[in-house]
């Protein structure tokens, strides 16, 4: 990511003091003024962790496309040659870099802090001006940036993959069925076909902290973009007015199509898997599924 445009700045008055933030100031005025001057709302996409970059590039994409005024905004937290590459990747230049750091908690109030202060100087500075931030699903950006932007300005965010509920068929709630499949006590086939047809029922905890992250974001969202219809059914259940959710489709389907298409197959990257009829790659994916029982 490139931050020759970025700069360590300080936000100073009676009410606002943020330090270590790094801005575009350039790039930060040019789009509050077109916003005002056009009367219109001011985007600001907010970015955390890997599946974010990708996730809302094209929220990015389109609004750009359309002439919509917009800033990104990252937590700074996945800012590592692995984890950030998808900013490089789809050359996304942030106007804000909050420069998060630490294990959950220190993140968590850091960014509480800073976005519901930057929230607060804008709302100071241009009173005309209406900003619509929009952190994406589950992620700890989703729930501090709403909560911190609707403590600070009193407004909604717009929650980006909105209403994702974890899940689970019923017998997964049998005693003692991790120890079953860690010693293969468990008729395999029978395990899988429950998977298929048993009655599911959402889990409100599981999986942590994503299901806190989900449920905070929303709580605090005036608009509410669904994947899907399901996601739909449960904001309902939950008692969110129908008019505030849309359903909008996956937001990584627009990833898909958008991507820079790779200039190297997997099987250049890795010519082992070309001697072998039958392989499985495996996505581990959140750090829930690394508990000792889980993982096994």
């Amino acid at each position: 990511m490139k931050r020759s445009m970025l700069k360590r700045t300080q936000f100073l008055d009676n009410d606002v003091n943020i330090k270590d933030i790094l801005v575009n100031d350039d790039e930060l005025n040019k789009k509050v003024q077109y916003a005002l001057a056009n009367n219109r709302w001011l985007l600001m996409v907010v970015v955390g962790t890997k599946p974010d970059f990708y996730k809302q590039y094209s929220l990015l994409y389109y609004a750009q496309k359309y002439d919509v005024p917009v800033i990104l905004a990252t937590t700074g937290q996945h800012y590592d040659e692995v984890l950030g590459y998808g900013l490089k990747e789809f050359n996304m230049q942030p106007t804000l870099d909050l420069m998060v750091r630490g294990d959950l908690l220190q993140k968590a109030t850091e960014m509480l802090y800073k976005v519901g202060s930057f929230g607060k100087w804008l709302k100071k500075k241009y009173p005309k001006l209406t900003v619509l931030p929009i952190p994406h699903g589950d992620t700890l950006s989703a729930a501090i940036v709403s909560a911190a932007w609707f403590l600070a300005t009193r407004q909604g965010v717009g929650q980006n993959e909105a209403g994702l509920r974890g899940m689970s068929p019923k017998f997964f709630a049998e005693d003692n069925l991790y120890e079953k499949l860690v010693k293969n006590d468990i008729d395999i086939v029978d395990f899988f076909e429950k998977q298929w047809h048993d009655d599911w029922f959402v889990v409100r905890n599981e999986p942590y902290p994503e299901q806190w992250d989900t449920f905070v974001s929303g709580a605090g969202a005036a608009y509410l973009y669904a994947p899907h219809k399901i996601n739909r059914i449960h904001l309902l259940n939950e008692g969110y007015p129908e008019e505030s959710i849309k359903v909008v489709g996956n937001s990584v389907v627009d990833a898909i199509k958008l991507a820079p298409k790779p200039k190297h197959s997997i099987f250049d990257i890795y010519p082992v898997l070309e001697k072998y009829d039958n392989w499985v790659r495996v996505d581990i994916h959140r750090r829930g599924n690394l508990v000792e029982s889980r993982f096994k």
